[in-house]
């Protein structure tokens, strides 16, 4: 079986197809299951944010989408070794198929779990009523290299994932 989902991960992999299995093994137990759970929830959220401020199909849009996900993974509570870990075991392909290295996208996840932890420390401040536009605001300047913008937690890899 496979898992056709939105896609909160990259919607520029060959097949969009998601190994159910290593999906599956990974959220494994009722605690990790009910992170899985939110977790899907923030991608949904993410591609719908990245649909709205990039052409969809873009590397600003996939790259967007990543860093959204993971960032909103561990702003939510869900740890950072969590989000680690689902996003790797995301990138697996179903037998047979293509399975690219996903380096691109699992640099920026380690961005986007830099900056979720960072808004959950309180090192980066938004808002206490804006937290989700101050974010979305945040890591669209991020991606888009806005000039008078630095990337204190890495460069985003905008391109092909091959």
């Amino acid at each position: 079986d496979y898992l056709y989902v939105a896609d909160p991960i990259n919607g520029s992999d060959l097949t969009g197809m998601v190994e159910w299995t290593a999906v599956s093994d990974y959220c494994h137990g009722v605690f990790r299951q009910l992170k899985c759970l939110r977790a899907i929830k923030n991608g949904n959220a993410a591609k719908v944010v990245a649909n709205r401020l990039f052409t969809p199909g873009t590397a600003e849009w996939d790259a967007f989408k990543h860093i959204f996900w993971h960032a909103m993974n561990v702003y939510h509570g869900l740890g950072k070794k969590f989000s680690r870990g689902l996003g790797k075991a995301w990138k697996v392909r179903p037998t047979g198929e293509p399975n690219p290295s996903g380096e691109w996208d699992i640099l920026n996840n380690e961005i986007g779990i830099k900056i979720g932890g960072a808004f959950r420390s309180g090192d980066l401040k938004a808002p206490a009523n804006g937290y989700s536009h101050f974010l979305e605001d945040y890591l669209r300047r991020y991606v888009s290299g806005s000039a008078e913008f630095s990337r204190p937690y890495g460069t985003p890899e905008i391109g092909r994932n091959i």
